[in-house]
């Protein structure tokens, strides 16, 4: 893609009649419109794509500036590549069927790892470990996006490999293909998305726990691999980058990570921001940050569970509330097992840290970002999806909090969190496709 305006078109000629012969811009979040894959619209398609020479149109003219997808490194549009490679030369509609479907396999593997970072955890407990992954899987917003065609999947899937191969590296020890995997995905993920960087200060949380736990020569060596294995993969990007005309990081502008943020000339500000973004209600001293009453709400549960599509598609108000008090009730939990479980818990403190850093490192993280002096903001730009960089961790917090029930109770409690979620995700699809399309 390319960074600059200019003449190229973001979409080929070949694509470009894809989406208007399906009426893809008229039809989509509008109830009243007809079915995009109706028989007379594939046949209005082909009339149309006989007409072009060569037929169908050119596939290779698009791939201009387009403000969304201008920002991203190459490896980014990479991720979904094998999948349009696969069905290079078919229809339009078969490559993305392939780039979806890759998108797909993306989105299984992060809910596998979630999986492993559960059995890692709790030894033993593959039931709970089970459920992990597929409190990841069922996740409503998670299960959409991994759905479509969306390369963000890529960054969720290196978060989630970070995730494991920390964990992994606390739970037994660093090894010589542990160091080198931690080190290459601590470069490659940020390289698939910037939000990859919001891993980066729980990382060093793990690595110090590692140091604490097991400082003997050959792990101070193989701690030193996976320094040496992050250095080989940035300098290996940094020496082409500038056939991509990109910068070293993926940061707006290219900017070091964290440098950009204007929190550290606000810091009292960006606390008052995040107070109000997270609680509802606010102090006496405090001015209204946003118009939104309670901005945690709608990021984090209308659009982090079920608030579907680009212009957000909304269960009724009701249906978030036990969203959330699950939330609230596994943190109490989670409170609770620390006290019940804590002579477990000082054993396994590092792992502890590491997993609870995640959520807060990325709320605080996405709330930098966005963060504005322009008070009161007229809305919430933030989307709840933004938050699944860090959605293993989070499946692992809630397995722990099932824990504050007793051992007994923890699998009946995860398997009914697991159909609950399942059943929320197959109402969402319903109501996407009646909102859709009636």
């Amino acid at each position: 893609m390319d960074l600059n305006q200019g003449k190229r078109p973001p979409w080929s000629d070949k694509e470009s009649l894809v989406i208007d012969a399906s009426h893809e811009l008229t039809v989509i979040e509008r109830a009243q419109a007809k079915l995009p894959w109706l028989s007379y619209v594939e046949s209005e398609e082909r009339a149309r794509a006989a007409g072009y020479n060569p037929p169908g149109g050119l596939a290779t003219n698009g791939g201009g500036y387009h403000p969304a997808t201008s920002v991203h490194t190459p490896l980014y549009y990479a991720a979904l590549a094998p999948g349009y490679l696969l069905t290079e030369g078919g229809s339009t509609e078969s490559e993305l069927l392939a780039m979806r479907l890759t998108t797909a396999l993306m989105g299984a593997l992060t809910a596998m790892l979630a999986y492993l970072i559960v059995l890692e955890l709790l030894p033993g407990r593959r039931g709970l470990a089970a459920a992990g992954g597929l409190l990841v899987g069922f996740e409503p917003m998670f299960a959409f996006i991994s759905g479509a065609v969306n390369n963000d999947s890529a960054v969720n899937l290196g978060c989630a490999a970070i995730v494991y191969l920390c964990i992994r590296a606390l739970r037994r020890g660093l090894t010589v293909p542990i160091a080198v995997a931690l080190g290459f995905a601590l470069v490659i993920t940020p390289l698939l998305k910037g939000t990859g960087y919001e891993l980066y200060p729980p990382a060093l949380v793990a690595l110090i726990g590692l140091v604490a736990r097991r400082h003997g020569r050959r792990d101070l060596m193989m701690l030193g691999l996976v320094v040496a294995s992050f250095l080989f993969f940035f300098f290996g990007w940094d020496a082409i980058r500038g056939v991509f005309h990109r910068d070293a990081f993926t940061t707006p502008g290219g900017a070091t990570p964290g440098t950009s943020f204007g929190i550290r000339q606000n810091i009292k500000a960006y606390l008052v921001w995040l107070w109000q973004t997270l609680l509802p209600f606010k102090l006496p001293f405090m001015r209204d940050v946003s118009v939104v009453h309670w901005p945690f709400f709608n990021i984090y549960v209308q659009r982090g569970f079920a608030g579907f599509g680009w212009y957000a598609i909304f269960f009724p108000n009701w249906v978030y509330g036990p969203i959330v008090g699950v939330m609230l009730a596994t943190l109490a939990l989670c409170i609770r097992g620390l006290a019940i479980y804590r002579d477990a818990v000082m054993r396994r403190l590092p792992e502890i840290l590491f997993l609870a850093s995640i959520p807060i490192v990325v709320f605080a993280a996405v709330e930098a970002a966005y963060f504005t002096l322009a008070w009161p903001v007229g809305g919430t730009a933030e989307q709840g999806r933004y938050a699944f960089t860090a959605i293993t961790a989070l499946a692992a917090i809630v397995i722990f909090g099932c824990l504050g029930l007793g051992r007994r109770r923890a699998l009946p409690a995860a398997a009914a969190l697991v159909a609950g979620l399942g059943m929320l995700l197959l109402a969402g699809q319903w109501l996407t496709l009646s909102t859709f399309y009636t």
